[in-house]
Formats: C-alpha cells, structure tokens, sequence
C-alpha cells in the first residue's frame, strides 16, 4: 500500500530503495523471500513471496 515501509528483507535491515532491490536480487536466486513491512507506524509480520 502506499505509504508501506521495507524494513527488512530476509536477514537484511533495508534503509534505502537501492538496497531493497539489491536484496531482493540476492534473496530472490535462492528461492523464497521473506520481507517485513511498516505500516502506519505498526510493524508486520513477514510476507514470503517468489521472485521470477
């Protein structure tokens, strides 16, 4: 959703666009991602997601 915030992707803390494509790059050969988001300032727990 808009407004949505990526904190982390896999073991990853993501604090820029850049590095959030850079780990779902990385994460997303191995197989399953999983990634956490912020979201009105509540944190959620992770989504898992395939990259193709």
């Amino acid at each position: 959703m808009s407004g949505d915030v990526i904190v982390q992707i896999g073991n990853t803390r993501i604090d820029s666009a850049d590095l959030a494509a850079r780990a779902i790059d990385a994460y997303g050969a191995r197989g399953t991602v999983q990634m956490w988001f912020e979201r009105g300032g509540r944190l959620f727990p992770p989504i898992s997601f395939r990259v193709r």
